[in-house]
């Protein structure tokens, strides 16, 4: 488990934040801009979701996931039973690389500074982490998000899951596959594991954002972050009792 130890300042707004970040021009990326990307949804937030720079039209709008692959993240979090208003949506960069570019390590060591201070503003219970920039700057590694994905790490002591942008899952199909078949396989592993208490949460959350599940309980239900839903029901009478889920549907996004 990667775990990132950099102090966070504590105290700050949201607006206070983006009031210093004015009318950036501390890097290069001030000058071509359009509009500078700040971020976006409820600042009390208990999941926030990180990417890596804003794209062509979220330049053109100022709000971050705007575009393609900000519709399927849309799609996810409807599926999850969640708007983007109950969620904080930012990205490392607030500006956008000119031709959608790889960030440069100068203007992410600029930039980072900012996402730190929005993070210790909202102080959310969950973050994930949507892409290889995004996740080695939270993490402070180079390790591949191949390798980081799917496998809870540590921010500041907050969950952190690192995954693939959903622009990764929009151009490699290949991405979908693996994503259905982890899916199968937390199935079947969930029906032979007995979990309790935190354990379970943790794997029941893990399982939603890794593989594509959808966990109901009396009093509330889980959905998943990947391009294929999977819909479970639960009938569970104690906490040390084995979950008992029985396949009800399944869909594409």
């Amino acid at each position: 488990m990667q775990n990132s130890e950099a102090a966070i300042p504590g105290g700050e707004t949201l607006d206070a934040v983006f009031n210093d970040l004015g009318d950036c021009q501390r890097c290069g990326l001030g000058a071509s801009r359009t509009k500078l990307v700040y971020g976006v949804g409820n600042p009390n937030a208990r999941l926030v979701l990180v990417g890596e720079a804003p794209g062509r039209e979220e330049d053109l709008q100022g709000e971050p996931f705007v575009g393609e692959a900000g519709r399927l993240l849309d799609r996810i979090l409807q599926a999850m039973g969640l708007h983007r208003d109950d969620v904080y949506l930012c990205n490392v960069l607030k500006c956008r690389p000119p031709n959608n570019r790889d960030p440069q390590p100068d203007e992410v060591a600029t930039c980072e500074a900012f996402l730190v201070r929005q993070l210790a503003a909202i102080r959310p219970q969950v973050i994930i982490g949507l892409g290889r920039f995004a996740v080695h700057s939270l993490l402070k590694t180079n390790a591949p998000i191949s390798k980081l994905r799917g496998e809870w790490q540590s921010y500041q002591g907050i969950p952190l899951m690192p995954t693939y942008h959903p622009a990764y899952l929009l151009s490699n199909p290949e991405a979908k596959r693996d994503v259905a078949r982890e899916s199968r396989e937390r199935y079947r592993e969930s029906c032979r594991r007995r979990l309790s208490g935190l354990t379970r949460v943790k794997f029941l959350l893990s399982s939603v954002l890794q593989g594509a599940v959808k966990v109901h309980f009396s009093n509330c239900s889980i959905v998943c972050s990947k391009p294929r839903v999977v819909i479970f029901s639960s009938r569970e009478r104690t906490s040390e009792a084995s979950p008992r889920l029985s396949f009800a549907h399944l869909s594409l996004w």
